[in-house]
């Protein structure tokens, strides 16, 4: 069975937000000419409760900036083709790389990033752990591979090292079947000996 997600499931504010920029002349159209169509009093006031100022235009603005990459990174990781857990740390790195970066004059923005690299650091990097985990696993993926720094393809080498170093793969079995293997040619290569010996005397 194919799991296929909902792609606007994880986006929905963003996708709202782009909605509405996009439809902004049509809703200013309606808020000017409000009075002039046939609507009921209620339904006026209505309109007037809801219509956007351009400090709110702005901050629309704002949110969808720094709303866009997440967009694109959800939007990577979703759907029916899950990703590798590679796939996965390149697109948190590259989230984690825009909301630290200070490339904006705008406060409301700064502001923003500010707390979603907040959020970002709870969830993926404050547990050192879970981290490294997820870095150890994803060296080989070449989109995560790019992304990590000379310090971290060098700590994750040391890492795989330790691995067969440490014999945590079964490479012991491998090696006791070949001293096994050993020792039974050693003994037919003996046993060869002996009746090569003894061979003429049976003759």
């Amino acid at each position: 069975m194919i799991r296929i997600d909902c792609k606007t499931r994880w986006n929905s504010t963003f996708l709202l937000i782009e909605a509405t920029i996009e439809c902004k002349q049509v809703l200013m159209k309606l808020f000017s000419e409000k009075r002039s169509f046939n609507l009921r009093s209620e339904q006026v006031n209505r309109l007037i409760t809801v219509e956007l100022n351009n400090d709110e235009w702005d901050f629309l603005s704002s949110l969808r900036f720094v709303l866009n990459p997440f967009y694109h990174a959800t939007t990577l990781m979703s759907g029916k083709n899950y990703p590798s857990i590679g796939l996965a740390f390149h697109a948190i790195h590259k989230l984690k790389h825009f909301c630290s970066k200070d490339d904006t004059y705008e406060e409301k923005i700064k502001q923003m990033k500010k707390l979603l690299l907040a959020k970002l650091n709870y969830y993926f990097y404050d547990d050192l752990e879970q981290h490294e985990h997820l870095e150890n696993h994803s060296y080989f993926d070449p989109a995560a591979h790019l992304t990590l720094t000379e310090n971290e393809k060098q700590r994750n080498e040391r890492y795989i090292k330790d691995l067969i170093l440490n014999d945590v793969y079964p490479q012991q079995s491998s090696t006791s079947d070949g001293s096994k293997a050993s020792s039974s040619s050693n003994a037919i290569s003996t046993s060869s000996t002996k009746s090569s010996i003894q061979l003429p005397q049976s003759l």
